[in-house]
């Protein structure tokens, strides 16, 4: 009679094989997403560690902009979308810029107030991160007319504020701080 009794539980070795496979499949099943939201992921992250900024604070021109020798300027951008309406929306270069001789001459590091910001991708395909604020006009220059500024093709303007890349700006007023 011992013989035909038989053990349903498998043997501890393929038990542990078949705990390895479902966790390398657990892994795998969540490292996917995050291989491909790996941009966004980064700049939420950056975004969240130096981003201290709240709606109507004032934005100012990073400290390093004014220890540059020479002309240095900050490129506006401006959010486009496809005409079709198919599509993402990109920031390209909006042809107007601040700069850092006219911020001097003002005495003031200041470019306008933080309304919000965006995760944008750049008309290159990657991503980056954009803070959007309503500019300070004294320190604007204009680079390009609109017409001058190679959109993508079946690519238009949208009415939106400009947008600066969040390294160029900063909340804390380094001429405060000398």
């Amino acid at each position: 009679m011992t013989d035909t009794v038989t053990n349903n539980t498998p043997p501890k070795k393929k038990r542990f094989k078949r705990t390895i496979l479902i966790i390398l499949g657990v892994l795998i099943i969540l490292a996917i997403p995050v291989y491909i939201f790996r941009d966004v992921l980064y700049f939420e992250y950056y975004n969240l560690s130096n981003n201290h900024a709240h709606a109507n604070d004032k934005l100012y021109a990073a400290e390093w902009m004014g220890k540059t020798d020479g002309k240095y300027t900050i490129t506006l951008y401006r959010t486009a979308e496809p005409v079709n309406g198919n599509g993402k929306k990109i920031a390209i270069d909006g042809g107007w810029v601040i700069n850092s001789d006219s911020l001097a001459k003002h005495n003031s590091n200041f470019i306008g107030y933080y309304q919000g910001y965006k995760i944008l991708d750049t008309e290159f395909g990657t991503k980056m991160l954009y803070y959007q604020f309503g500019t300070n006009k004294l320190g604007l220059e204009r680079r390009y007319y609109e017409s001058e500024i190679k959109l993508p093709t079946g690519y238009k303007f949208t009415d939106e504020p400009f947008y600066v890349l969040g390294f160029e700006v900063s909340t804390n007023n380094p001429a405060a701080a000398k």
